[in-house]
């Protein structure tokens, strides 16, 4: 699909219903759908810990990045800031819900078998919207969905380039 061919995602809002996202076809945002209160609960217990612990460490930089309170507000800047956000691992050889359903498969499903490959993709969201981040591949292989980060950068090229990431203390 191409959820992943866009920089960013806005939400829809719905009635009733929590904000969620435009997924354009996406089978494996489907199935990051299912825990998306789970991460607001936990963006909202962990957003302050993280600021804190990135104006601690990104507040003397010069120049000094503006620190934002939501994702959507990096897409409108072009000078290096600091945005907190959930990170969603895309991992283009896990098989999604509807595989498993139709009983296809993408790869090895033997247990222990490497999901990872050096086609994933992180992705920093909150309740406004989704970003791609363009980090160091060793950061991809080492994160997982669901994380909690606060990151340093600016948007280029449409992915935001994240030379910093740093976590709650």
């Amino acid at each position: 699909g191409g959820g992943s061919s866009s920089c960013a995602t806005p939400r829809r809002e719905r009635e009733g219903a929590p904000r969620c996202h435009d997924l354009a076809g996406s089978e494996q945002r489907s199935d990051w759908l299912q825990y998306n209160r789970t991460y607001t609960v936990r963006l909202a217990q962990l957003r302050e810990a993280v600021l804190e612990q990135a104006r601690a460490l990104w507040s003397g930089v010069a120049p000094r990045p503006d620190f934002l309170q939501s994702v959507a507000a990096c897409l409108r800047l072009e000078h290096e800031v600091v945005v907190v956000g959930v990170i969603f691992k895309e991992m283009r050889l896990r098989p999604t819900s509807a595989e498993d359903a139709r009983g296809e498969k993408k790869t090895d499903q033997t247990p222990g078998a490497c999901l990872s490959s050096d086609e994933d993709v992180l992705w920093l969201e909150d309740d406004t919207t989704r970003v791609r981040l363009a980090v160091a591949a060793s950061l991809v292989a080492r994160f997982v969905t669901g994380l909690v980060v606060g990151v340093r950068g600016r948007l280029v090229g449409g992915k935001f380039s994240a030379p910093g990431v740093c976590f709650a203390r």
